[in-house]
């Protein structure tokens, strides 16, 4: 979308500069407590990466809105 060309790139430098980062192990801990899906046929190497790809934009996004609420005391909208 619109907003994450514009967006995307100014978080990954907030976090880059503010050194916020996501480890391999957030990633593995948020991806294993997800749900399984009953009678679902096991993912292929290519919807893992896309998952974990999810998982590791998701938790970039926690940590900046967090950072940036304890910076100046509330969210980006």
């Amino acid at each position: 979308t619109f907003k994450s060309l514009i967006f995307g790139p100014l978080i990954d430098k907030y976090c880059q500069e503010h050194q916020i980062e996501v480890s391999e192990e957030e990633v593995d801990v948020f991806v294993r407590g997800l749900p399984k899906m009953p009678n679902r046929p096991k993912e292929t190497d290519e919807e893992v990466a896309e998952l974990y790809h999810i998982a590791r934009s998701m938790l970039q996004w926690l940590k900046f809105t967090k950072a940036i609420y304890e910076e100046y005391g509330g969210a980006i909208e």
